[in-house]
């Protein structure tokens, strides 16, 4: 190879290097200024911002979690909203309520059961972390869609759903229907290199799917997930936090933040945490 092709190549490998750069930043600052303008009016905004994962379920207790009687019971216990998982069956055409893989006998429990026990009658919201999500094809999705549709259309269950899901672009076909949705975000801890990128991929992915709150895990106390850099770096934009260490400074403080609208705390445990909250009458 010649000097002289090695010199074209380099500078032509030089060009294609800073355009990707400027094409990033202007992305990024364009995403940001827009997401500067946007006025939140859907979001969940309440002074009650601690909600219950699966319900408070007891084990010895015979409440189960993710069941009627856990959710009946959050709600009972003063929790605004509650966290379930569900999945999509596509050969019933029906979502089931389980946080493991559904059971093959049929003994599932039904979202619409969920709804019509705990839902329609009541003001709670219902946090949907959809499990299959981005298992779905294109029309087992529309399907999903018309379902969930269905079965929220009473009540105004509709405006208290925020589905969750990992998958930006199946997720906002959801949001396209009309829905709220949670954007799942996989950040790394605060501290680490490589945040400040992933974190604007994320608000990119946030802006462009319009989607409604961003949810997160909130990390550990040493390695928080949600720190002081990610906090910066997302502003305003409201966000949904999940296993958030059961330390009632850390709560305090969070649900003094204006940005998390909704948060859960512990992890694979059963907690309620209801009366921390930012109400000036309680």
């Amino acid at each position: 190879m010649s000097k002289r092709i090695i010199k074209v190549s380099a500078v032509l490998l030089l060009g294609f290097f800073l355009t990707a750069l400027s094409a990033y930043f202007s992305i990024f600052l364009y995403v940001d200024y827009q997401l500067g303008k946007r006025s939140d009016t859907t979001a969940y905004d309440s002074c009650h911002k601690v909600w219950a994962a699966r319900g408070i379920y007891q084990k010895e207790g015979g409440v189960g979690r993710n069941s009627v009687a856990s959710v009946a019971r959050a709600f009972a216990l003063g929790g605004s909203g509650v966290e379930i998982d569900i999945y999509f069956m596509p050969a019933e055409g029906v979502f089931i309520v389980s946080h493991g893989h559904p059971d093959k006998n049929g003994n599932n429990l039904t979202l619409k059961a969920m709804f019509e026990s705990v839902g329609v009658s009541g003001e709670g919201y219902f946090w949907l972390d959809y499990k299959n999500l981005g298992d779905l094809t294109a029309a087992q999705t529309v399907q999903a869609i018309k379902r969930l549709s269905a079965i929220s259309s009473e009540g105004g269950l509709r405006e208290r759903l925020y589905i969750e899901g990992v998958n930006p672009l199946m997720l906002t076909d959801y949001r396209q229907a009309g829905f709220r949705t949670i954007l799942d975000a996989q950040l790394p801890p605060d501290n680490w290199p490589v945040t400040h990128f992933v974190t604007s991929i994320y608000k990119a992915a946030y802006y462009f799917g319009d989607h409604t709150v961003l949810g997160m895990p909130y990390g550990t106390l040493d390695e928080p997930v949600y720190g002081p850099e990610t906090r910066e770096l997302l502003g305003t934009l409201p966000v949904f936090l999940y296993h958030v260490p059961d330390n009632r400074a850390l709560l305090q403080g969070l649900v003094s933040n204006k940005a998390v609208r909704a948060l859960l705390v512990g992890r694979d445990v059963s907690v309620a945490r209801f009366d921390i909250n930012i109400c000036s009458d309680e």
